[in-house]
C-alpha cells in the first residue's frame, strides 16, 4: 500500500471508551480534550477508528459524536472505511 494514507486530527469532546469494534468490548478510555488521529470510519460514519498520537500501535473505535475534527482537516467521509480485524 502507499504509505500511511489519510488521517484527520481531532479532539475528544465527550468522555468515551474506545472499543475493539463498533459496539464491542471497551479497551481504552478517552477524556474531553484528548487529541486523537482519526484513521478510518464505519460505512455510515457513525463510528471512527482513532489513536492517540503517542500510541501508534493501538487504534480503537469510538462513536463519531464523541470527537470533533479540527478545522482544515480532511472530512470524515473522505477517510477509508475500516473493518474490524480484532473480531474473529
Amino acid at each position: 500500500s502507499g504509505g500511511a494514507g489519510i488521517s484527520a486530527e481531532a479532539v475528544v469532546v465527550q468522555a468515551t471508551p474506545g472499543y475493539d469494534c463498533p459496539g464491542g468490548v471497551a479497551v481504552a478510555e478517552f477524556a474531553p480534550n484528548d487529541r486523537v488521529l482519526v484513521l478510518q470510519r464505519s460505512a455510515n460514519v457513525g463510528w471512527l477508528v482513532v489513536r492517540k498520537p503517542v500510541d501508534e500501535s493501538r487504534a480503537v473505535w469510538v462513536p463519531a459524536a464523541a470527537v470533533e475534527v479540527a478545522d482544515g482537516e480532511p472530512k470524515l467521509e473522505s477517510l477509508p472505511v475500516g473493518g474490524c480485524p480484532n473480531r474473529q
